[in-house]
């Protein structure tokens, strides 16, 4: 009876050691992770709704069932609007999908916030052609290293105006021992826009008569020059447009430019890869 009596009793004192030690492990847990921004996913879906490889992307690997934590490294950040921190501050880094980057900072005494937005733009044959769009929240782990949750829900279908926001907050106590709340914000909008193939310049003097033209390399960084007696300039701006339901179709846009002390700027929507567009601005300068 004494055996039976301190084996009970030595069982129940190893389970409540046991019990100790799990409850230890629970208490010790990691950091959460940080929301740090997004990253966009485009393509078409199969019959399961998966997406699959597409011309509209340059990672394809990213558009077959990813991980569901995707590790995001500069391979894909083309796709990706991120917040980063530095020691001095905190900066942007979007990529090249990504137009009309704004940024908002404030702080005070108990609140800290920062939002981002920017502006995904799609040319006509991509934003309605039944196309899949995933803008999924990127993380950052306590080591630096980076994830986007790609299993966030998709929108498909007409993708002019789609618009989705992810917000986190947090409390922090600084050096001093005062605690304040940490907040981000990232808002990505999708808009279609007709894709600028060609461009065609014609300068006219203040008597509105044309003065010359001129062929420009949409490749080039260099500002546009034109005559030094040239008052304002007429763009002809050869492009692809489209509507819902209908197919895509080469438009001619017109668009007049005064040029104010022989400066001038153009504003145009061209490809940066297949389906997606960057708004770049041209300068114009008299010689």
């Amino acid at each position: 009876m004494k055996n039976k009596t301190f084996c009970l009793i030595t069982l129940l004192v190893l389970c409540l050691l046991l019990a100790g030690c799990s409850l230890a492990r629970e208490d010790q847990t990691l950091p959460p992770d940080e929301l740090t921004g997004v990253m966009v996913r485009l393509g078409k879906t199969n019959e399961y709704g998966r997406l699959e490889p597409s011309p509209f992307s340059s990672a394809g690997d990213l558009d077959i069932d990813p991980d569901p934590f995707y590790p995001v490294t500069e391979a894909v950040y083309d796709r990706c609007l991120l917040l980063e921190k530095y020691d001095d501050g905190i900066g942007t880094n979007a990529g090249s999908w990504f137009s009309g980057v704004h940024s908002h900072f404030s702080e005070a005494d108990e609140e800290k916030s920062v939002a981002l937005s920017a502006t995904v733009y799609l040319d006509p044959e991509t934003a309605y052609s039944n196309q899949r769009i995933t803008i999924s929240p990127v993380y950052r782990r306590a080591d630096g290293s980076l994830y986007a949750l790609t299993d966030t829900n998709g929108f498909m279908g007409d993708l002019d105006g789609f618009q989705t926001k992810f917000s986190a907050e947090k409390s922090e106590t600084d050096q001093k021992g005062s605690t304040f709340t940490d907040r981000c914000s990232f808002e990505v909008s999708v808009q279609a826009r007709p894709r600028v193939e060609r461009l065609r310049l014609i300068e006219m003097d203040e008597n509105n008569r044309p003065l010359s033209a001129q062929e420009v390399d949409l490749l080039s960084s260099a500002p546009l020059r034109v005559s030094a007696n040239a008052a304002w300039v007429l763009a002809e701006e050869y492009a692809v447009d489209g509507h819902p339901g209908e197919a895509p179709f080469e438009t001619l846009l017109r668009e007049a430019i005064s040029l104010k002390e022989g400066k001038g700027e153009l504003s145009l929507y061209l490809p940066v890869e297949n389906g997606i567009l960057s708004l770049r601005a041209f300068s114009i300068e008299a010689e």
